[in-house]
């Protein structure tokens, strides 16, 4: 279950807003930080080349999966 508190309350009041395009984004540790979320910095370009177009990537929120290191 995602709770991201009053951070979740002002990322959907953005994402209703014109013009305000988001990099997707997702929890990287739902189980130590609940409220943490993290930018799918692999996604920057592609979404500032779709917010050119005026759209929105889709989804927003997505699974984020930590690499091995």
């Amino acid at each position: 279950m995602m709770d991201f508190g009053l951070s979740g309350q002002n990322i959907v009041k953005l994402m209703n807003l014109k013009y305000v395009y988001f990099v997707p984004f997702g929890q990287d540790d739902y189980e130590k930080k609940p409220n943490s979320l993290v930018a799918h910095f692999d996604m920057v370009i592609p979404s500032i080349e779709s917010a050119i177009l005026g759209k929105q990537i889709q989804p927003v929120l997505k699974e984020y999966k930590k690499e091995n290191t």
